[in-house]
């Protein structure tokens, strides 16, 4: 807790105090990097009647595990955490919303966000994606489990059309060559 700011551990504090369902720790992005958590403290993960967290503007480079400590969770925060890995736990996720908008991932979602059977939501708004594309993205995690299914049949169709096709080229080839 020695490098933990003043504000957080009176938020945290009073959580613990009045048995708060909910604990924002979230920071500004533009805030001064000694106002913003490099870690969780320890001290929260006390607070297991949480439902909601956000650590949203923070500069926390790896996320433990939250649901073994906190089996109510229902919401998770994590806005505006430039290019860090999306939680590999959140696979594991029981009807729990999860906000991961404003430059989270710099690419591709990971496979296992479009399989997972209990999430609620996902919020991909401001994300650099080229895959899926961010007009199926923020359509929702229906409109991406569609699009990532849809992109499985259209790869074994499109390999299927090269069997097919690759024949007709040698045979086009093969006139091209005698006409010559």
């Amino acid at each position: 807790m020695a490098n933990t700011p003043p504000r957080i551990l009176n938020q945290i504090r009073e959580a613990k105090q009045k048995q708060l369902k909910e604990l924002d720790l979230s920071s500004h992005p533009y805030m001064k990097e000694d106002y913003k958590l490099k870690q969780i403290p320890a001290e929260v993960f006390e607070l297991e009647w949480l439902e909601k967290l956000d650590l949203s503007g923070n500069d926390i480079a790896k996320i433990p595990n939250l649901l073994t400590h906190f089996r109510n969770l229902r919401f998770f925060g994590f806005r505006w955490q430039k290019n860090h890995p999306i939680p590999d736990w959140i696979n594991q996720v029981s009807q729990l919303k999860v906000d991961l908008s404003r430059f989270n991932i710099s690419d591709t979602l990971p496979d296992f966000i479009f399989s997972l059977p209990n999430l609620t939501s996902l919020d991909l708004r401001d994300n650099p994606l080229e895959n899926p594309p961010l007009e199926v993205a923020e359509k929702g995690i229906e409109a991406i489990r569609e699009y990532f299914r849809q992109l499985a049949e259209g790869k074994d169709y499109l390999y299927e059309a090269k069997l097919l096709i690759l024949p007709l080229i040698s045979n086009l080839m093969d006139i091209f060559k005698r006409n010559q």
